[in-house]
């Protein structure tokens, strides 16, 4: 572990106060290295005036490595060797972007490549770098094409370090609509015991959809795999009754036009065309609470009365007719 001249080097980084105090981030960091039956040993950096470093690794391998930029006033560019290899997670501190209002402790992900070359610290840092255990996702959709306001069914299972992943854990599955890349929805699934996890959703349009599961973690590197379905439009369920088929002239009749299942659009419209004539709009409404509406009609002539939908995001547009005679 370092020497007391690195250690009082180290020092300077935890002098300022914050909420909660800057020392508390620095020995949260450096924690992570002190794992049981973990190897400790110090690392030479490019430049180890400035910048300390420290490995640990543990018995499967597993490697955290701390890097310290001791610089109050400027950020520091080194390199280091390590045993760092794949996929890294990264957690840092940088007291000097910092302050009493805003201070935490960031995560992210990286790659060994990816730093092999040299890696930035800002001024009064600490960065921790560790090898992610593998992760693996499957994802598979119960048919490739479903019917709008049918739900999609999606299954999946997650392995953690070549293992099926306990319960509870958070998978992340992202929706993408085909053309509209700026309007994705998230939903979430939590694994059960065997690493299984399901997840349903109705898709608010037709087109085609690209369904991605995600996950990651501090510990794990992160893994995914998506599926493609297409929504495909539905016929809408519309009819139209009315409450004699034959009656004389001058007798009214009530139609009905019934929506069963509405969406997006719940207007109808219901039209009449007597024998020999035009057809003619008699209603436009909104569907009331029993999907319905409904006009009375004065027959004189033998008379067909026609219900029309224009169809939304579900369904396709559709009619329905019924005739009443005198």
């Amino acid at each position: 572990m370092p020497t007391a001249s690195c250690t009082n080097n180290a020092e300077a980084m935890f002098t300022t106060t914050g909420v909660p105090t800057t020392p508390y981030y620095g020995y949260l960091l450096a924690s992570q290295l002190a794992q049981p039956n973990a190897r400790l040993a110090a690392l030479t950096t490019s430049n180890p005036t400035q910048v300390l470093a420290f490995q640990s690794v543990l018995p499967n391998g597993q490697t955290a490595v701390a890097l310290i930029n001791t610089n109050t006033s400027s950020a520091e560019t080194v390199t280091v060797n390590t045993s760092l290899a794949g996929a890294l997670g990264t957690v840092s501190y940088s007291a000097g972007n910092q302050n009493a209002r805003n201070t935490k402790i960031v995560s992210g992900t990286t790659t060994a490549n990816a730093i092999a070359g040299g890696i930035t610290l800002p001024r009064e840092s600490i960065l921790v770098l560790r090898t992610l255990r593998p992760s693996g996702m499957a994802l598979a959709a119960t048919a490739s094409s479903y019917k709008a306001g049918t739900r999609v069914t999606l299954r999946g299972k997650l392995t953690l370090n070549g293992a099926a992943a306990p319960s509870g854990a958070t998978v992340r599955i992202t929706r993408l609509r085909s053309g509209r890349p700026a309007d994705p929805a998230t939903l979430t699934a939590r694994t059960v015991a065997g690493g299984a996890f399901t997840v349903t959703d109705v898709p608010p349009a037709t087109g085609t959809y690209v369904y991605d599961a995600g996950f990651g973690s501090s510990l794990y590197s992160p893994s995914s795999h998506s599926v493609t379905v297409k929504v495909t439009a539905a016929k809408p369920n519309l009819r139209l009754a009315v409450s004699a088929k034959s009656v004389r002239p001058g007798r009214h009749v009530t139609v009905t036009a019934t929506l069963a299942a509405p969406h997006a659009n719940r207007t109808l419209s219901i039209y009449a065309q007597v024998r020999g004539g035009g057809r003619r709009l008699i209603k436009r409404a909104t569907i009331n609470r029993r999907d319905q509406v409904s006009v009375v009609y004065t027959i004189r002539v033998n008379t067909t009365f026609t219900v029309t939908f224009s169809g939304d995001t579900w369904y396709t547009p559709a009619s329905a007719s019924a005739v009443v005679k005198n």
